[in-house]
């Protein structure tokens, strides 16, 4: 990690910013239960709670990242991260339960905080890069939620809705201050605004592209870029049925409480950030990031085929530490292909469509799997995610446009004298 931060090192305090972001969202993790209960909700109105951040997210990410596009990333992220700063503020006052929506539906809104920090990746890092960068976002996750959820839940029960809802503003103003003073505007429009007047290679076709133009192909137009988020699409339906019923799961098949299930989980995240530094990395270098994404799909079947199976704890966490070690070798892999693919005109439209489909997944995968939960034998619980990575999988390997692309794409970028622009003048062949 220290080695790529010092290779770009303009990328520190967008990792300080995102990692203040998730410790912030990560300290009400805990809490939304307990608001439940202080406002007397019923399962219902619990849920709207996390559901209507969700949506409006869904519709507000390709937004902020096209205005950014246009507009900057800083300008853009320091609104979206004034929105959840709001947002937090009204959360931690709510009197009632609509105002517990309210500052909600405000967060969602301003929804852009992940992809124009994707966009921003995009911006700064080369292809060949872009795994581990993207993979760290996933550490930074993981980090936050071994501190945050606990805090979360100690602030409340001491001293009710305010603390914790102030200590997530106050990390949020954190993030504001650090993008203001810290974060460089790194947006093709801004940094090299000459660009828009150069011609540069179109993704699908040989003939030329001016991106000043006002007949620009549309980005679904880009058949690698399309592949790229048609797999993320299906993988993230995959993981999200699962894990989101993970603890369900646990507590149907093996009588675990909330207490274990935390241990596990925790258990989970500090191995998936030891994979991170000790293994990823070495086996990016040696084996290449189509070859490590398809490593992680094969296992990720492996896990849905055995996980009806387990009898024991022990069993249990193993498919865990099975489960965190495909989710390494996927996630990170399949964000790279798509700020690989996506032209630079576009990084945050096409990143904010990303998000959407995560989020949609977040939305969609909870209520699958509580359906196969309480419709299906729990032996059949991975099943719907087996079908959804089998499908990424498939298309992943029958994708030989998108391979050559990407091999194209990383060699270009080598021969790129542009630093603070990598990828703004590179072709690929679709």
């Amino acid at each position: 990690m220290a080695r790529k931060q010092r290779k770009y090192p303009e990328m520190i305090p967008l990792w300080m910013a995102l990692f203040s972001d998730i410790i912030g969202f990560s300290i009400l993790i805990t809490v939304y239960p307990s608001i439940a209960l202080e406002f007397n909700l019923n399962p219902l109105e619990a849920g709207l709670i996390m559901a209507v951040n969700g949506l409006f997210s869904f519709f507000s990410a390709p937004l902020w990242g096209k205005l950014s596009d246009k507009h900057g990333r800083k300008p853009m992220l320091l609104l979206s991260q004034f929105g959840t700063f709001l947002g937090f503020i009204i959360l931690a006052f709510s009197p009632n339960f609509t105002w517990v929506i309210i500052s909600r539906v405000i967060d969602g809104m301003f929804g852009g905080n992940y992809p124009i920090a994707k966009a921003i990746i995009n911006d700064i890092v080369k292809p060949k890069d872009l795994p581990e960068q993207m993979t760290t976002i996933g550490v930074a996750h993981n980090v936050a939620n071994l501190f945050g959820p606990a805090l979360g839940g100690i602030l409340f029960v001491n001293f009710g809705l305010i603390a914790p809802g102030l200590a997530a503003a106050l990390i949020s103003l954190f993030t504001l201050i650090i993008t203001q003073v810290k974060l460089k505007e790194s947006a093709p429009i801004k940094v090299n605004p000459e660009m828009l007047k150069i011609k540069i290679p179109d993704n699908s076709s040989s003939k030329s592209l001016d991106i000043s133009s006002k007949k620009q192909p549309k980005w679904y137009s880009n058949k690698p870029l399309v592949t790229s988020l048609l797999i993320l699409a299906f993988s993230s339906f995959g993981f999200m049925t699962l894990i989101s019923n993970f603890a369900m799961f646990a507590f149907l098949k093996l009588d675990m409480d909330s207490q274990s299930m935390g241990i596990f989980l925790t258990v989970s995240a500090v191995f998936q950030i030891l994979i991170r530094y000790t293994v990823y990395m070495p086996a990016l270098r040696k084996i290449g990031v189509m070859n490590m994404v398809t490593l992680g799909f094969v296992l990720y079947l492996v896990e849905f085929i055995i996980l009806g199976i387990v009898v024991t704890p022990t069993q249990f966490i193993l498919i865990m530490i099975l489960s965190t070690i495909a989710t390494s070798a996927t996630r990170g892999g399949i964000n790279s292909f798509i700020g690989t693919f996506a032209r630079p005109h576009e990084r945050g439209k096409v990143q904010g469509f990303a998000t959407s489909l995560d989020t949609f997944a977040q939305i969609i995968g909870p209520i699958l799997g509580g359906a196969l939960l309480t419709y299906l034998p729990l032996e059949f619980f991975g099943s719907a995610s087996f079908i959804f990575m089998a499908i990424s999988l498939i298309i992943l390997q029958s994708a030989r446009t998108m391979k050559k692309a990407l091999k194209e794409k990383i060699k270009e970028s080598e021969k790129s004298k542009d630093k603070s622009l990598p990828q703004a003048h590179m072709k690929i062949r679709t």
